[in-house]
């Protein structure tokens, strides 16, 4: 596809503009060449127009320079932030790695948990069971006690009605 001719106003010289650019990018560049001509031009009235040109070119060269030198910075920094997210994602991979395996010894150390309490709640049941069992045995030897006091109080009766038995039939 051949690039058709765009027609362009530069102070006041008409040129044939063959560009990849669209038509609006080339009237940007046109405009923005026009400002700087006119400034250069209202700074200094009588100045030569091949002056006026060359100061022109010079003031859009350091223009070009200046905005070259902010793209590289730009790209600088986009290159520095990039670098950083990258080490921050690596950061973040480590960090993720190591709640995962935090959150592992949580769940080793919630099951270890557990299985101390049913080990507990086990020997609690027991400890019940044994102080149940202390409890009824208490209760056994102390009816035990009782029935041997009851025994010995009538065998001490016993006795003492046999003393005196015999000592009717002594007598």
């Amino acid at each position: 596809m051949e690039k058709k001719p765009i027609e362009v106003n530069i102070a006041g010289t008409i040129l044939q503009v063959k560009n990849d650019n669209n038509e609006l990018e080339i009237q940007k560049a046109t405009d923005l060449a026009n400002h700087e001509l006119e400034k250069i031009r209202k700074s200094n009235p009588n100045i030569n127009r091949i002056y006026l040109m060359v100061m022109g070119c010079m003031n859009l060269a350091d223009m070009y320079c200046q905005s070259e030198n902010h793209n590289q910075e730009l790209a600088n920094k986009i290159q520095e932030l990039t670098n950083d997210k990258d080490s921050l994602d690596q950061q973040t991979e480590e960090k993720n790695k190591q709640i995962e395996q935090l959150n592992q010894k949580i769940d080793e150390l919630i099951r270890a948990q557990n299985s101390l309490k049913d080990q507990l709640d086990q020997k609690n049941d027991l400890l019940n069971q044994y102080r149940d069992h202390i409890k009824q045995i208490k209760e056994e030897n102390d009816a035990n006690r009782k029935s041997i006091l009851d025994l010995q109080n009538k065998l001490f009766e016993s006795q003492i009605e046999l003393n005196k038995t015999q000592d009717d039939l002594e007598s």
